[in-house]
């Protein structure tokens, strides 16, 4: 029987029916366990194709508040300094006591719309929440440009957005009296 190549892929059926899915590359080993055959067959050509595109998994254990402050860094030489200060402080105050502590390849569109959700019950306005998103929204997709996650779950996310009113003009009189 003829060895496999590196990136090949293995799968065992495990004694409960189960069958263990292995793919080897660049000496890493990623393992999964799924029910059925042709599911892990689907996810052996998954991560094959991932590694194939250059997505990395060298980093797939840090958090967001790891990797938001590092891309707060790149920012703040790209982005005018009263932008990069309201970006701090949106991550600071909300996204870095809510959503620090979860992996990066752990946030999905659910917990990010419940974090949405939380803010509006403690009655944060509709543009601090649209503020997160718009900080959420590009540091996910520079996750996603720079291979750290497959896809950018802010992308599928409702963000409340504040309502815009029309402007109110003065008549004559309303005129007349303020400058009295």
């Amino acid at each position: 029987m003829a060895r496999r190549g590196q990136g090949e892929g293995t799968i065992i059926k495990k004694p409960n029916g189960k069958y263990l899915a292995q793919l080897t590359s660049n000496k890493k080993r990623f393992t999964k366990i799924l029910d059925t055959r042709k599911e892990a067959l689907d996810w052996i050509r998954q991560i094959s194709d991932q590694i194939k595109k250059g997505y990395t998994f060298d980093e797939k254990n840090k958090t967001v508040e790891e990797f938001i402050d590092s891309w707060l860094n790149m920012k703040k030489s790209k982005s005018r300094i009263a932008t990069f200060e309201q970006y701090d402080r949106i991550r600071r105050l909300y996204i870095n006591p809510h959503l620090g502590k979860i992996k990066l390849q752990d946030l999905s569109a659910a917990r990010i719309q419940a974090f949405y959700t939380v803010l509006q019950s403690q009655n944060k306005g509709l543009r601090t929440i649209e503020l997160c998103h718009t900080v959420l929204y590009g540091l996910l997709g520079y996750a996603l440009k720079i291979g750290l996650i497959f896809h950018n779950p802010a992308e599928a996310v409702e963000c409340p957005r504040p309502t815009k009113s029309e402007m109110k003009i003065w008549d004559e009189n309303q005129v007349n009296q303020f400058l009295a």
